[in-house]
């Protein structure tokens, strides 16, 4: 049958393009224009044998007349190639998306007149997460909030990604009733991360000086587009704790304390790692200087390499204020990385508290270093978190059992067709 997959998180479009049975699925993927300052997929696609069709129009930011143009190509495609799904992911891809596809299935209703049922394409939307708090101002949450209750009214299937998304949806925003909705975990090929060895000290040493960074001490690693609801503000909050009790134990053992100072130490015992890019880069280097981190935080921007910078890590991170299911705590745990996060969105799903990391609650500076402080002194507790970590994620987000149960979907949604509205092209 012919699918159209519009938008959405790289890796996941592209595994649901190139990843189903090909005897069964004729599968096309529309996606959006890459901002310079987000990592560009391409050579993930590549490696899948995908070709992705670029609308330059389909962006993350709001620009009325480039949406239009981005909604009429989607529009042109969609009557081109007639597809029995459409399977949109994200906010604005998932809007344009299904307002075209709302609209050919409008349109074919009225050319099918007095002729007989109406040829229609299933509409499908997945949740990578979701835009109704810590983005924008209340009003302009409430707008995109009834856009997707409009939206949803017309969607064959809604996916979330994880119990509490699902909750959430159904429940705290009242996006659409629990009949459309469905669970469908994120899947990844976690092969690079599942395969990583047990680094020794020795090991990891000789890892961190291959990639230029500094051998000795403890490292903490965080992975994400450097925006603001990332938050890595209170990360470097977090590293100015670190500052301040590590100069103090220094200066103790001279017999001077001051525990006021927010200097540290020529060596420091820890250091961060922000991998990725974004619009609040240059604001993020000045907050460094102003904390007085110089030497201690290093900005690496996007990486390929991601299942290296894991192993050369102590422990993964994450600040966020909002999330769907974080993929690199997934990513951090399959190398066998601990994890402490904000216990925002879907991460509860992805990390068990006491077991594979610790969760704090959003913007709890305090409390957050405290656990990662915990985590750093004891290796025994790092070992235990990681290889647990490892198991869950192997078993709860392979690519396979993504595959599977989004055919599943497809299939209960083709089965609710009216007998003989529309025979899928097998």
């Amino acid at each position: 049958m012919a699918r159209l997959n519009i938008g959405g998180p790289a890796m996941q479009a592209v595994l649901l393009t190139g990843g189903l049975d090909a005897t069964r699925f004729e599968s096309v993927l529309l996606t959006g224009r890459v901002p310079a300052h987000e990592g560009d997929m391409t050579y993930f696609a590549e490696a899948h044998n995908v070709t992705p069709l670029l609308i330059k129009e389909l962006d993350r930011e709001i620009s009325v007349w480039d949406d239009m143009k981005a909604f009429i190509k989607i529009l042109r495609y969609i009557c081109q190639w007639q597809p029995d799904i459409i399977h949109t992911h994200t906010a604005k891809a998932g809007t344009l998306g299904r307002l075209a596809g709302i609209i050919y299935n409008g349109r074919e209703k009225i050319r099918a007149g007095l002729r007989g049922p109406a040829r229609r394409a299933v509409l499908i939307h997945t949740f990578h997460g979701h835009v109704f708090h810590s983005y924008f101002s209340p009003w302009r949450t409430r707008l995109f909030l009834w856009i997707e209750r409009g939206l949803a009214r017309f969607t064959d299937r809604i996916v979330a990604i994880s119990e509490t998304q699902l909750h959430e949806l159904s429940q705290t925003y009242r996006v659409a009733p629990l009949t459309k909705m469905v669970v469908v975990p994120l899947g990844f090929d976690l092969s690079s991360f599942l395969t990583l060895p047990t680094y020794g000290p020795d090991q990891r040493s000789a890892l961190r000086r291959s990639l230029d960074l500094e051998p000795c001490g403890s490292w903490v690693a965080i992975v994400g587009r450097l925006t603001r609801i990332k938050n890595h503000a209170m990360l470097l909050r977090v590293a100015e704790r670190f500052a301040t009790k590590e100069v103090t134990t220094a200066e103790s053992g001279k017999g001077s304390v001051n525990r006021a100072t927010t200097s540290f130490a020529t060596s420091p015992a820890v250091r961060f790692l922000i991998v990725g890019d974004g619009e609040l880069r240059r604001h993020l280097e000045q907050l460094v200087e102003e904390f007085g981190l110089k030497g201690r935080v290093t900005f690496w921007g996007w990486r390929k390499d991601l299942a290296l910078v894991y192993a050369a890590a102590d422990v993964v991170v994450l600040t966020s204020s909002n999330e769907g299911t974080p993929v690199t705590l997934i990513e951090a745990a399959a190398a066998g990385k601990p994890v402490v996060s904000t216990n925002v969105g879907g991460v509860c799903d992805v990390v068990e508290e006491g077991r594979s990391g610790f969760l704090t609650p959003a913007g709890d500076v305090e409390r957050f270093y405290r656990k990662l402080l915990e985590l750093l002194e004891d290796p025994g507790k790092r070992a235990a978190f990681g290889a647990y970590g490892r198991a869950h994620v192997a078993r709860k987000y392979s690519k396979e059992a993504l595959l599977r149960n989004i055919e599943r979907v497809y299939h209960e949604a083709l089965l609710q067709y009216e007998s003989g509205a529309h025979q899928p092209m097998v």
